[in-house]
C-alpha cells in the first residue's frame, strides 16, 4: 500500500503571510488524509471549482501531515506557554512568550544572554594606561553605542 502514495502533497503549517517547514525524511511519520474530492484544480492552480470527475476518497486526492508521533517518540519537556521551534535532538530551540519576548538556545546556551552578557562588557569597559603623560582609566569608544545595542537585545529576551 505505500507504495502506491508518490508524490503526496506535505501539508506544512501554513498561512498567508507566514509558513513553518521542515525536511521530511523516510521514516517519519504522520496522517495521509485522504479527501473526500478530487482536488487537482486546487493543487495546480489554486482555483475553486466543481470537481472535474466524482471520485471519492481517492488514493491520488492524499495529504500528508507530519504531526503525528508515537509514545516512545514523545517530545520532552513541552511548554504550554510559548511557542517553540527546537530540533529533536535538543541541541537548538527558539521560544517566543506570548508577550514577545524570544529566547534562542544552542546546546543549552542562551545566546541572547550571552550576547547581553558581551554588551555589558564592551559598554562599560574601561582602559587604563599607567605610564606617560596620558596614565589614567578611559572608557572604550562607542560605549553608549554598545549599552544601546544592549538595551535592545535586553528588551527581547526572555
Amino acid at each position: 500500500v505505500f507504495d502506491i502514495l508518490k508524490e503526496v502533497p506535505i501539508g506544512y503549517t501554513k498561512t498567508s503571510k507566514y509558513n513553518i517547514s521542515f525536511p521530511i525524511n523516510i521514516g517519519d511519520t504522520g496522517q495521509v488524509i485522504f479527501n473526500e474530492r478530487q482536488l487537482d484544480s486546487w493543487i495546480v492552480n489554486g482555483e475553486i471549482k466543481e470537481p472535474d470527475d466524482f471520485r471519492k476518497h481517492s488514493l491520488s486526492d492524499g495529504l500528508f501531515l507530519p504531526n503525528f508521533y508515537n509514545r516512545q517518540n514523545l517530545i520532552s519537556n513541552l511548554t504550554t506557554t510559548d511557542l517553540e521551534i527546537r530540533t529533536s535532538s535538543g541541541n537548538g530551540k527558539i521560544s517566543i512568550a506570548e508577550n514577545g519576548k524570544i529566547e534562542i538556545e544552542r546546546d543549552g546556551n542562551k545566546v541572547l544572554q550571552t550576547l547581553s552578557d558581551a554588551l555589558n562588557v564592551l559598554s562599560t569597559a574601561t582602559v587604563t594606561v599607567t605610564a606617560g603623560s596620558s596614565a589614567g582609566t578611559y572608557n572604550l569608544d562607542q560605549q553608549s553605542q554598545w549599552a544601546s545595542f544592549k538595551s535592545v537585545i535586553d528588551i527581547i529576551k526572555k
